[in-house]
């Protein structure tokens, strides 16, 4: 884990499982996600100070399980449709680990379409385009041209795609593609230009006519085993596969 200086008061936090964004703004200091746990929230916040924002570019587990570890007046940041998906990862998966004291802060400035915070260079431009989950956003710097992506791109490992909706999340990456950004700070993996866009638009375009081509007339579990295995898929994430193969067969 580390703190990595992008540009002057905007710093990427590379972490061993999910990373996360701090720039320093008119407003104080923003972070971008909350890691997946509070112990990997305290390291990060330890080296980087203490936000009076949080941005959530989605809501699964992994990018806001460190939430509690965050000041308790901080304003949490996130689209209308990550509140919703936060309520509802709370009432059906996160059960156990809320038991076992995890502890997630809800929203508290829900938007649609477009919010800002900040001015001039540090000015974020936080743009919801749905797609990885139907609340995915991004964070924009159009000064220095600087990118975070949540999960719309991830740099070394496969996508998680349970929720997605191909045809929204290839639209993304085209529209981030235009806005030409010099830096593009996944969610999970190293940071990287603009050609990780284009290259997670490829991969996703490309498993999608995988399954619809030889998904007919094989059996469910053969197409699974096939894909997790052409694509290094981790035993773990089985049901994000199959789930994926259904949803695109149109079971």
């Amino acid at each position: 884990m580390s703190l990595i200086e992008i540009g002057p008061g905007i710093s990427f936090w590379r972490g061993d499982r999910v990373n996360a964004g701090l720039v320093e703004t008119s407003r104080g200091l923003v972070a971008i996600d909350a890691l997946t746990s509070a112990e990997a929230a305290t390291a990060m916040l330890a080296a980087a100070g203490r936000p009076e924002f949080l941005i959530y570019t989605h809501g699964h587990s992994d990018h806001v399980f460190g939430s509690g570890a965050f000041p308790p007046e901080v304003h949490v940041l996130a689209t209308q449709a990550t509140a919703g998906e936060i309520t509802l990862h709370r009432e059906r998966y996160w059960g156990p680990d809320l038991d076992q004291g995890v502890r997630v802060l809800e929203p508290d400035l829900v938007f649609t379409g477009q919010a800002q915070l900040g001015r001039g260079d540090r000015q974020l431009v936080i743009r919801h385009l749905g797609g990885h989950t139907p609340g995915s956003a991004v964070v924009w710097l159009p000064g220095p041209a600087v990118l975070f992506c949540g999960d719309l791109a991830v740099n070394g490992v496969t996508p998680f795609m349970l929720e997605a909706d191909f045809d929204r999340w290839l639209t993304a990456l085209a529209e981030l593609a235009s806005w030409r950004p010099a830096v593009v700070l996944p969610g999970h993996g190293d940071p990287a230009g603009p050609e990780l866009l284009s290259r997670v638009a490829t991969w996703l375009d490309s498993f999608r006519r995988q399954v619809r081509e030889e998904g007919p007339g094989t059996e469910l579990s053969a197409l699974v085993d096939r894909m997790m295995a052409r694509h290094g898929f981790p035993e773990r994430h089985r049901f994000m596969v199959e789930g994926t193969v259904r949803a695109l067969l149109g079971d």
